[in-house]
């Protein structure tokens, strides 16, 4: 029997990348979502025990940031972390027991941006899975003109730190 030594990083990343496989291939999103759910979760955890905040937190602070504003209460942060992670738990859980209706691309991609924004927060270097999914990302949350896409064809990768949308 062979046995494989695995950190929690490491699990994350294979779980991130396979999701990020499943998204770009626009196949089995449903579970593209529980991965990128799980690597989320993991990365986020080693973010704190590092002393940095994770996606999930920094978007549910923000959220509950805006709540207050408006409309003057506190209703605490876990409302929102439920909210941000209501489809994943649907899908990994039998929370409501009920059909739920959802836009898997865009939910798959919400939570791939989370867990991409946490594992730029562990690390610097560039992964090639992770690369491409921030690149496809980006002309999916803007359309790139013709210009833009000849010059983003020709281009070489990028080799330093990344300072795009997910840091």
């Amino acid at each position: 029997m062979k046995t494989t030594s695995l950190t929690k990083l490491d699990v994350a990343v294979s779980q991130l990348r396979f999701a990020i496989t499943l998204f770009l291939e626009d196949r089995e999103l449903v579970s593209a979502i529980t991965l990128a759910g799980a690597a989320e979760e993991i990365l986020g955890k080693l973010a704190t025990q590092a002393g940095l905040t994770p996606a999930l937190t920094r978007r549910a602070e923000g959220t509950r940031a805006l709540f207050k504003h408006l409309w003057k209460s506190d209703p605490g942060v876990k409302p929102f972390v439920n909210l941000k992670n209501k489809t994943r738990n649907e899908l990994k859980h039998l929370v409501s027991g009920a059909p739920i209706e959802v836009d898997l691309r865009e939910e798959a991609m919400r939570i791939l941006d989370r867990a991409v924004e946490n594992y730029r927060l562990l690390h610097v270097r560039r992964d090639a899975q992770i690369a491409t999914y921030e690149s496809r990302r980006l002309q999916l949350w803007r359309p790139a003109s013709p210009r833009t896409k000849a010059i983003l064809s020709t281009a070489p990768p990028h080799r330093g730190h990344h300072h795009g949308p997910f840091r």
